[in-house]
């Protein structure tokens, strides 16, 4: 996974340590990003995202299929994760 990126879509600052640490063990970097449209992802190329993560407890319900649609476009080859609150 050599200088890949992985793009994390959330508010909560929470797992961020956990998610950097993981990135970096496989060789790439993490991207941080209070939302889909964040001018911290308008700088990365398609090929550069390997996986991009939708925090689901940060985006209303109404907007997950837009934040997935934006994701999916601007990152067509990326691995798709998504997780939310387990209690």
């Amino acid at each position: 996974m050599a200088s890949s990126s992985i793009v994390v879509v959330t508010k909560d600052l929470f797992f961020v340590p956990t998610f950097r640490t993981a990135a970096e063990a496989l060789g790439g970097r993490l991207v941080v990003a209070l939302s889909a449209d964040s001018d911290k992802l308008s700088g990365l190329s398609a090929a550069e995202v390997s996986a991009w993560i939708i925090d689901l407890s940060s985006v209303s319900v109404a907007h997950i299929p837009s934040w997935v649609e934006s994701l999916s476009r601007q990152f067509p080859q990326a691995h798709k994760i998504a997780f939310g609150p387990h209690v």
